[in-house]
This record gives C-alpha cells, structure tokens and sequence, in this order.
C-alpha cells in the first residue's frame, strides 16, 4: 500500500497547487436540543467509480474517484437531538432496518469523537422521479442530506454549509455521500493513509458541465457486497493502480470534461470485468440488451458516451445537448432526461 500512499500524496499535492482542494475545517458541538432541522440532498452518478475500502471503519476508499449530481431523485431528512432517549429512524413513512445499522455506525462515530451523549430522530423521505430502480446514487443523497441536518443541528448554521465538512460527516454514512455532498462535478480525495478530516469531496468546476439522460431499470438480482467482491478479485491490485494514474492524467489534462466521460465508460467495461472475474454476476439480459444497442449506435455519433455502476441503471451522456436528443430519439430509449441540481436547503423549521 505504501506505492499508493505516493501516488495519492502526488494527486492531493497537485490538487492543492490547482487551488481546488483543501482539508476540511473541523467543530466544535454547540447542540441545538429539540430543535428540528431539515436538510435536503441529491445523488450522484459515478464517472469514475470505487470499489474497496482501505479502512473500513471511516469509510476510507482505496483511490479517488469522481461523480456528478443529478435530479433524477432527491432526499429530504429532518433532524431533531434529544438529550436522553433512543435513536428512532423513519424511512419513507416506515422503520428501516437498512438505515438503522447505517446510521447507528456515523452516530458512533459521531458520539465518540465529539463526546456526545445524546438520542437523534430522523425523518427520512426519497422523492423519485421513476418508479424504481438500483444503481442511480440514492444512497448517497440520503448521507449527504443526513449530512447537512446533522451538521445544523450538532454544530450549526455554518459548519452546515461548509461542504467540505458535510462532506466529511456523510463520507461515514456513505462513501458516495462525500460526493454528494461536494456538489455538481466533484472528486473524492481518498488513498491509503490520508488523513481523516483531509478524505473529502470538493467541487471540480461549476463550469463546463454537460447533460445527461437516465435509464431506470430494475434488477431481480440482489446487489450484495460489490466491495468484499471486487477486492478479491486477481485483478483487483492491477485496477487501482490504473486508477491512480488515470486521476493523474485527468488532472494533468485540467478535468477535460469529453476525457473524463470516455474515461467514465471505459472505467465502466473495467469494473463489469473485475467483478465477473470474481463470480458476481448481476447483468440480466435486459441491460445486456441495451447495452449492446448502445454500444453499436456509438459509431454514428461523436459525443455520446454512457455509464453504469453496480446498479443495472444506465445514465447516457455528452457535451451537447443536440446530440444527446438525437441519440436518444434515434434509438428510441425509454427514460428521463436529467440536470445538475440548483437548490441546496438547510433550515431550522
């Protein structure tokens, strides 16, 4: 691991010279008790995607990665802190098992660092713009929203919109949540033997952007540990490797947003290879299907890229929007066209 402790060190060094990366600050608690907050967050679609983590424990991941927000859903969460009682999470109108354990894991965290003795009530709602589907970034919405009422809550008003530091407290929600909470087109800075409060997401650039367009599908297949699975896999060393010097050449090429989305499907055929060669096998034939339909049409145009992750959604992409409508109308695609979310709310209700 000391190799990519080098190659990570290099990368966070060349971030900090482009004056787009710092480490987050930290604070200090100043609880507001019973006092419900809100908080909203979107997710997020890998362009260059992780899998494994160097430290499990807070969520650090084994190489950078990079992502963009979307609208194709949203979250919405309230918090309120009590001084006694037990921790209570509803999901969409329910108790959820799921988000119980996630969150019971950031709030030790949370409890130990900041050496706080206190009961959290969240109120959790999704809002989808599809039916259902696996693989379009909801889980990250959910730890970045979390996020953003926590931080209000806990710390207050401005630790809750400094990005850097929400982005810090959902990264031990979720890994993808440290994306979310970034922002737009954003990376995440994490490699073996970075520091805690420096594994952060930070926006790359507000300008330059491109459009997108989804394609939910569902999956009869249940996602298991992608993570555990890819890290066993014999190709595995030899993929993280590549992904620190493709992060490199990114840089080196000032984020070329035609780069990194050809990078982003290429990254895309890696990561279905790693994972079949570790016997996870989740590609039905519906996605296969489209997948080929895609691929095959590609020739004919000349900016159009597209990409999944380990969810069987995929999200269709370029630079510009006409041939974006055109490959989607050409090929008839059944889905919904996306954009990069404005509005970020924190509010004490």
């Amino acid at each position: 691991m000391n190799d990519l402790n080098v190659y990570g060190e290099k990368i966070r060094n060349m971030l900090l010279e482009l004056g787009i990366y710092n480490k987050s600050d930290d604070y200090s608690p100043d609880i507001k008790y019973n006092k419900t907050f809100h908080a909203n967050g979107y997710p997020i679609t890998g362009l260059y995607k992780f899998l494994g983590y160097y430290d499990r424990d807070n969520n650090i991941a084994n190489f950078p990665s990079i992502s963009f927000t979307t609208n194709f859903s949203s979250c919405d969460v309230t918090c309120r802190v009590l001084r006694s009682g037990n921790d209570r999470i509803i999901f969409n109108g329910k108790n959820n098992e799921k988000y119980y354990k996630r969150a019971e894991k950031a709030l030790s965290f949370l409890r130990k660092k900041y050496r706080i003795d206190a009961a959290f009530e969240f109120n959790i709602r999704i809002n989808r713009r599809y039916r259902d589907a696996k693989g379009l970034g909801e889980s990250a919405a959910v730890a970045s929203a979390t996020a953003r009422a926590v931080a209000a809550a806990v710390f207050g008003m401005d630790a809750a919109k400094d990005r850097g530091f929400v982005s810090y407290l959902a990264r031990h929600v979720s890994g993808s949540g440290t994306r979310s909470a970034a922002g737009n087109l954003s990376m995440w800075l994490s490699y073996p033997g970075i520091d805690d409060l420096s594994s952060i997401g930070f926006e790359i650039r507000k300008d330059d952007l491109f459009h997108f367009y989804a394609i939910p599908m569902r999956s009869r297949i249940e996602t298991l540990n992608a993570h555990d699975y890819a890290s066993s896999s014999i190709f595995y060393n030899a993929w993280v490797k590549s992904k620190f010097f493709d992060i490199i050449d990114i840089i080196e090429n000032k984020f070329n947003t035609r780069m990194m989305l050809e990078y982003s499907m290429k990254d895309m055929y890696r990561l279905q290879a790693l994972l079949i060669s570790s016997g996870y096998i989740i590609y039905e034939k519906h996605y296969l299907d489209i997948i080929r339909k895609l691929r095959s049409s590609l020739n004919n145009y000349k900016n159009v890229y597209f990409t999944s992750d380990t969810g069987t959604s995929i999200v269709v992409m370029s630079t510009s929007m006409n041939e974006l409508s055109r490959f989607v109308n050409d090929l008839d695609l059944d889905g919904i066209s996306g954009n990069f979310p404005e509005k970020i709310i924190i509010e004490e209700l």
